[in-house]
């Protein structure tokens, strides 16, 4: 599944992300630090940056 998760370098976000690695998911992580440093998973600042051919499965919302 391509997931987005909002707010996935929180202390929640970060544990659900390495879960969901695991399990073989792609994920965009939504965050306001920019790239996190890793490679397994894309890291965004603006939902502009999806473009209009990104298509996601599921949208996991851990923003405060």
């Amino acid at each position: 599944m391509n997931i987005l998760i909002t707010g996935g370098t929180g202390f929640i976000g970060s544990a659900l992300k390495q879960s969901l690695q695991q399990q073989g998911h792609s994920l965009i992580i939504l965050t306001r630090q920019g790239d996190a440093g890793s490679d397994l998973c894309r890291f965004i600042t603006s939902l502009d940056q999806l473009g209009n051919d990104c298509a996601l499965d599921a949208v996991i919302n851990l923003a405060g």
